[in-house]
């Protein structure tokens, strides 16, 4: 590949210096979490169609057997470990702005969970061309980890698609508490990077850079190596939120602005994560389908803060066993509440117990413009608030409510403690709703 011509240290408008509080968990390693022995997986996790169970209630199952099979490009669902099928249960799942209901079959583990292991009999990938590799990333039935997952597979013929001319594996990983990339890298660093480079060769794209937060540089000095064998450029940029949105990202390496409502797809850049090329490396040059991820736990009362590697179907109440009311799936600004029917999927990255602070009621909008003076995406958030209050949907799709990328600064900010995130996300929503509704109608 050759060297990639990006702009190493931009920046953007609006934004945050959020305080780092990641003492907890930046250094403690990855753990396996062994105290539950039950998991409810999740047979419509991501926003395709639900898949179909092929095991019956009290079936005995292997780790890494099928157990619910799908069609067209949905993966389909296999055992993270050994175990006894007890039943279906209704589940609820992140999803890209809220969470959803889905269906699981419920497992009761007897085996014994692991940490990943390296495998010294490995795969030659780098003697596969882009058809090749893309058959062996379809082969895994991996899906981006991230809200909203989709197959990889899908995620790579877009980038492909799409012309992208630089693929970015994005570990910025700014909010307070949450250490999953940063361990990641950690632990697992060149992985990531082999990943990253087995992707970049999928997609066809010649140009690849690993993106971290300048604070952490010193932790991620053994990563040179494996960059310069892949040509990977490494990227450290400022800790000012929300550089680690994909579309401010975008912005502030390449100066390309997303169009609202769009992706960096549409600019030409293609934004993953490093979980994700965690599990590309370890399908790719393993043949290991990891049937979990790494999560960061903060905030129980009844066990050590640290690292996880959960199983999907983990109930994130089992993990948190916390006495306090608010359990949050994500991280502090951007996390959605939990109830005791959340499970862990490839969108899960922390699961955080928080302790309320004194109520304090919402108050009406003061009009100080706070939130518009810091939002990244320079949208009018006071005009915003007020047209979620007066129900005007369409004022708000004309504004560019669908540039919001989603990052609470405007909650965070806000002196009189509107909910105006969870406001915007509505309204977001509701825009999209009202375009694909118009959509069908026009045709």
């Amino acid at each position: 590949m050759r060297g990639p011509k990006i702009r190493r240290f931009g920046t953007f408008s609006g934004g945050i210096d959020l305080p780092d509080d990641k003492g907890s968990t930046l250094n403690a390693p990855i753990g396996v979490w062994d105290r539950e022995k039950r998991l409810s997986l999740p047979l419509g996790r991501n926003e395709g169609a639900p898949v179909s169970p092929v095991v019956e209630e009290g079936q005995k199952v292997t780790a890494g057997e099928l157990i619910a099979a799908a069609g067209n490009e949905t993966p389909d669902i296999f055992a993270p470990a050994g175990g006894i099928v007890t039943g279906l249960s209704t589940v609820e799942v992140a999803g890209r702005y809220s969470m959803r209901m889905s269906q699981a079959i419920d497992l009761k583990i007897t085996s014994t969970i692991e940490l990943p292991k390296d495998d010294p009999i490995k795969p030659n990938w780098r003697n596969l061309d882009e058809a090749a590799l893309w058959d062996r990333i379809t082969e895994g039935q991996i899906m981006v980890h991230c809200r909203g997952a989709i197959p990889l597979a899908r995620w790579v013929l877009q980038a492909r698609s799409k012309s992208c001319d630089l693929l970015v594996a994005n570990a910025m990983e700014q909010q307070p508490l949450v250490t999953t990339n940063h361990r990641l890298l950690v632990e697992f660093g060149r992985e990531v990077v082999e990943g990253l480079a087995i992707l970049a060769r999928a997609t066809g794209i010649n140009n690849a850079a690993l993106v971290v937060p300048r604070r952490r540089t010193d932790a991620y000095r053994d990563l040179a190596a494996p960059a310069a064998e892949y040509n990977i450029t490494q990227v450290a940029l400022s800790h000012k939120y929300p550089t680690e949105a994909d579309t401010i990202l975008t912005k502030v390496l390449t100066r390309r602005s997303v169009p609202p409502g769009r992706t960096p797809m549409d600019v030409q850049v293609a934004v993953i994560d490093p979980a994700t090329c965690f599990a590309v490396y370890r399908w790719t040059a393993c043949a290991q389908r990891l049937a979990g991820r790494i999560v960061t736990v903060s905030g129980s009362t009844r066990h050590k803060d640290g690292n996880y590697f959960l199983p999907f179907g983990t109930r994130c109440l089992d993990v948190i066993d916390s006495d306090d009311p608010i359990v949050i799936h994500g991280g502090p600004l951007v996390g959605m509440l939990c109830n005791d029917t959340t499970v862990v999927t490839p969108a899960t990255d922390a699961v955080l117990s928080i302790t309320p602070s004194p109520y304090t009621p919402s108050s009406q909008c003061i009009r100080c413009g706070w939130c518009t003076d810091h939002c990244p995406a320079r949208l009018n958030v006071a005009a915003l608030n007020d047209d979620f209050e007066l129900s005007l949907v369409e004022h708000a799709r004309r504004s560019d409510v669908s540039a919001c990328v989603g990052c609470g600064v405007c909650s965070y900010i806000c002196p009189a403690r509107l909910p105006l995130m969870q406001r915007v996300r509505q309204l977001k929503l509701a825009a999209i709703h009202a375009t694909t509704a118009g959509d069908k109608r026009s045709q």
